[in-house]
């Protein structure tokens, strides 16, 4: 599996993924500051069959105002 992430859509860099003692797959992104995170994965099993998803957006990081402000009082 590899991992891809960015933050404009376009400037794609390797994120780290390895897998875990019980097979699960632990993926980390370095600190981007305040950004929406977009992420692209590719596997391909031993038969060669693959796959690519991306999902824009896929969190925030960071704090900025319009993310973490307190919600208006009614």
């Amino acid at each position: 599996m590899k991992v891809w992430y960015a933050t404009d859509g376009t400037d794609w860099k390797q994120a780290a993924a390895a897998r875990t003692a019980d097979g699960r797959w632990k993926v980390t992104v370095p600190a981007v500051g305040t950004a929406k995170v977009d992420l692209r994965t590719a596997v391909m099993d031993t038969s060669g069959a693959s796959l690519t998803e991306t999902l824009i957006d896929a969190y925030n990081s960071g704090c900025a105002d319009i993310w973490c402000r307190p919600a208006p009082k009614p």
